[in-house]
């Protein structure tokens, strides 16, 4: 969990782990995208959802399934902007409430919350099956 953003070549690693699972073993992961870097300098990759699903499909695995981790637009620019600072709790808060809100408003309007959910998402939760 959370650590192909700190391998320099995450294909390779994928393809190992391919040759190593049995037939109908299970790949599980998890991995940031619209979060901070960390652990820097090794921290170098942030693939969107369609990577991952070209890339395990093209080293063999299949049931691929991409699952956004995320909170709303709100709280999720919040901690993608990495504003330290006074009240950065009570922010947070607000900013939770608003993502609330939103998703009320917008079930209520009967339109879409958001159009590609993947764009807003702090990670990927990852579940891949070999042949």
């Amino acid at each position: 969990m959370n650590t192909f953003e700190h391998i320099f070549d995450a294909r390779f690693s994928l393809e190992q782990l391919h040759n190593a699972l049995k037939e109908g073993g299970e790949l599980v992961c998890a991995t940031p995208f619209l979060y901070p870097i960390h652990a820097y300098p090794q921290d170098y990759f942030r693939p969107t959802d369609m990577w991952w699903k070209e890339t395990l499909q093209e080293i063999g695995f299949i049931d691929i399934k991409v699952t956004p981790l995320l909170w709303g637009h709100f709280s999720t620019g919040l901690v993608c902007s990495g504003t330290p600072g006074p009240f950065k709790t009570m922010r947070l808060h607000i900013a939770l409430l608003k993502d609330w809100l939103y998703i009320q408003l917008g079930q209520n309007l009967q339109k879409p919350f958001i159009k590609n959910i993947s764009y807003f998402s702090l990670g990927f939760f990852i579940e891949a099956r070999k042949k």
